[in-house]
């Protein structure tokens, strides 16, 4: 099958696959298994296990988390056993506490995901599973712990960070009181800091969602011009991996986001690099003054960046790819301008470096290597218009 991407006629963040076929099992059980590939799905239908949806390959959206409560009151997330598996359950877990679902957690074992488990180990053995799922804050002190080191204080304090978004979204009072006491507990922290921290968290701007797609901050707009989002996810990988933002910081600069904000995180990123220092989110916001932009960064750390964290490699260079299409498209349309004023002489210059702009763009699309010249317009200094040292 073809996962086909969001676009302006399929609404992916709005459709849950299989919960048509599933609807009688999902009112029956009033309990949902979300999993996140429509191969999941299938296994687990062939299996016998119907009350299961499939959020196909993306993160949970708030339209998909209320649509769901139709027809169930408690959400199971099974995902896979890994670190990349444990940060999309996190990313999941926002929309179905938002729209009152009661939510618990499967991590299955390392390297198996639910269509590979099934398979091995039968549907009594996946039920076993689903039946032993930890509570939410069980999981999310256990999915801080991969994050931060709860022995230290200054990783408790980041450990709270990261949980007090998610514990302000809870609408029932008694279940944040409960949610909080139980963090106080299982981080090591005074509840009035976890209270103060809920708090803070609730008054933050959330991302923006469309109305019409309920994707956070995805626009209508933003569908037709991906510049926005593609800029926001590879700014979300930048703060995942030390190693992804070192590639990525070799071959962009700051100054080629078009997003001020995002100009200016990645500025900070670049900063903590040529530092030494880490570039994880909690890193980041624990050297940041700027609450505002303290508050915009760990909200993207909410959300999904490039769809398979397995294979970083190939969709980070796809992005980066884009990054250089542009700004090559820039640099033609700069040269487009100037051809129409420009004299005999300049225009045989600006025809070469429109001709040689061109053939690096088609590189970049067709994969291959490029080594693009520095392009100089013509502007009061006459420089040259190409320059290939």
């Amino acid at each position: 099958y073809i996962n086909s991407p969001e676009s302006p006629i399929y609404h992916k963040s709005a459709i849950l696959h299989g919960l048509y076929e599933g609807r009688d099992a999902l009112r029956k059980e009033k309990r949902a298994l979300i999993v996140e590939g429509q191969m999941d799905h299938l296994s687990l239908f062939q299996f016998g296990i119907e009350n299961v949806v499939a959020t196909s390959g993306t993160a949970l959206t708030i339209q998909q988390a209320k649509l769901l409560r139709r027809y169930a009151e408690h959400a199971v997330l099974i995902f896979d056993g890994d670190r990349a598996g444990m940060s999309a359950a996190s990313r999941g877990i926002a929309p179905l506490i938002e729209s009152g679902i009661d939510v618990r957690v499967v991590s299955l074992p390392d390297g198996q995901d639910p269509d590979t488990f099934i398979r091995e180990h039968g549907k009594n053995a996946l039920l076993g599973v689903v039946n032993e799922s930890v509570p939410l804050i069980d999981f999310l002190v256990s999915w801080v712990g991969t994050l931060e080191d709860l022995t230290t204080s200054d990783g408790r304090a980041r450990a709270t960070h990261h949980i007090a978004d998610l514990i302000g979204r809870v609408t029932d009072q008694t279940l944040r009181h409960l949610l909080i006491r139980d963090a106080s507990e299982r981080i090591g922290i005074e509840e009035s800091v976890v209270i103060q921290s809920v708090q803070d968290a609730q008054k933050s701007p959330r991302p923006r969602r469309s109305k019409q797609q309920g994707e956070t901050t995805v626009s209508l707009a933003e569908q037709f011009d991906p510049r926005p989002r593609q800029e926001r996810e590879l700014l979300i990988q930048l703060m995942t991996d030390n190693e992804t933002a070192d590639i990525v910081l070799e071959q962009i600069r700051p100054e080629d986001f078009t997003n001020s904000i995002y100009r200016q995180i990645a500025k900070i990123v670049q900063n903590q690099r040529n530092n030494g220092w880490s570039t994880s989110v909690a890193h980041i916001v624990d050297c940041l003054t700027d609450d505002g932009l303290a508050r915009i960064i760990s909200s993207l750390s909410l959300e999904t960046g490039i769809s398979n964290p397995d294979q970083v490699e190939l969709p980070v260079q796809d992005y980066i790819n884009a990054f250089h299409q542009r700004r090559i498209d820039r640099q033609i349309e700069e040269l487009n301008r100037q051809m129409r004023n420009a004299s005999a002489d300049d225009q045989i210059k600006l025809m070469q470096a429109h001709k040689q702009l061109t053939l690096d763009r088609k590189a970049i699309k067709e994969g291959s290597s490029f080594s693009q010249p520095e392009v100089k317009m013509i502007g009061e200094a006459a420089e040259p218009i190409l320059n290939d040292e």
